[in-house]
């Protein structure tokens, strides 16, 4: 019965464990052009605005997460200075990932420019993640797009803090766009075994730039990175359990 117990509790410390809480994912998107500038906080399922972002977030506006499944953030606006966002989806834990192998995935970026050149920055951020069973993360992006470029950035940091910054796991670009239309794409990784354990927050940063072009489909992806260990022990986990089912079967 104990060893039952033991196999069951590491099993649900692989696999990310039952999870009571979690923190609540924050899309921040700033636009600047030569007509002004100025930026939309949307939070998860619209539960209130953290009270514990950096300072340099300010004067904003409140957009709406028309999502309601927790861990999904979709937004959409059309007066985002010279841009209109026709979708965007942020997704992380609990929708995808566990706690302890976090993912973070913002997908169907569509950005259209009405004219004139601007930037757009869209952030995406959770915090609360861990203690990480991961070592590292793989980090791509890719998509098509005209006029402009696109560069993407993802962090995690051991300050826990919603869009630290203090440990670079990718700089992907920038990708030039041409005239008539481009596709970009690219993927890397980064393993650091001192992250194992840690309490982190995990944040993606995609700056787009563009003179009347617009971004089609853009998708920026962070998942974990398998630790050999990791996978090891949790093959040996679940022989253990099939021992346990099985001879408790023989002694029935």
């Amino acid at each position: 019965m104990k060893k039952a117990v033991v196999i069951s509790a590491l099993l649900v410390f692989i696999l990310g464990g039952v999870e009571l809480v979690h923190a609540t994912p924050v899309l921040y998107i700033e636009y600047s052009s030569g007509s002004g500038s100025g930026g939309v906080l949307v939070v998860d399922d619209n539960v209130g605005v953290p009270s514990s972002l950096p300072s340099w977030i300010s004067g904003y506006s409140s957009g709406t997460d028309s999502d309601t499944n927790p861990g999904e953030i979709s937004y959409s606006a059309t007066n985002l200075g010279p841009f209109s966002v026709i979708v965007t989806l942020g997704i992380t834990y609990p929708s995808i990932g566990t706690s302890v192998m976090p993912r973070m995935h913002l997908n169907h970026v569509e950005v259209q420019s009405s004219g004139g050149s601007g930037t757009l920055t869209i952030w995406f951020s959770e915090i609360g993640l861990g203690p990480l069973a991961v070592p590292g993360f793989y980090t791509h992006a890719g998509g098509t797009g005209s006029q402009g470029e696109v560069e993407v950035w993802s962090y995690v940091d051991t300050g826990n803090t919603y869009f630290g910054t203090g440990t670079q796991l990718a700089d992907l670009g920038p990708f030039l766009l041409g005239s008539t239309g481009s596709s970009f794409g690219a993927t890397t990784s980064y393993v650091d075994s001192s992250l194992l354990g840690s309490t982190i927050s995990m944040t993606t940063k995609t700056k787009i730039e563009l003179n009347g072009g617009t971004i089609s489909s853009a998708d920026v992806e962070v998942d974990p990175v398998p630790e050999p260990a990791t996978l090891l022990l949790f093959g040996t986990g679940i022989a253990g359990i099939a021992g346990v089912v099985a001879r408790r079967r023989k002694r029935r």
